[in-house]
């Protein structure tokens, strides 16, 4: 939009619009005043809702790194795809990509050797 080419009307429509959204932002400020005077505030239970995942456990910080390490180093040179890797742990694939593209990187002995397929080199 170049302000140039603007008309007094187009200016117009546009004070038009900025008064209406200041009055609709006071009563959005006005709603969270009546929300505050309730239990916890106006982002009390909203926000982000919960994801639940069903028969997904969470690991302990650093499992899933040793358990990972351990089978690449079982299979030596020759490698370990990520499908294999995500059976034998019983967790989805892409979150072993995911491990391989954050934390694996700073594994200096883990060499990609193929597509999806990683091996210890160290």
């Amino acid at each position: 939009m170049n302000l140039t080419s603007l008309s007094s009307a187009d200016f117009k429509q546009i004070a038009k619009l900025l008064e209406k959204k200041e009055v609709l932002l006071a009563g959005v400020a006005q709603i969270d005043r009546e929300l505050s005077s309730f239990d916890g505030g106006p982002t009390k239970g909203l926000g982000r809702p919960v994801r639940l995942v069903t028969g997904v456990q969470r690991q302990e910080r650093g499992k899933v790194k040793e358990a990972i390490i351990s089978l690449v180093q079982g299979a030596g040179k020759a490698g370990i795809t990520v499908r294999e890797i995500a059976s034998r742990l019983d967790v989805p694939s892409n979150r072993v990509y995911t491990w391989f593209h954050t934390t694996g990187k700073n594994v200096k002995s883990i060499k990609k050797v193929g597509k999806a397929q990683y091996a210890w080199v160290g």
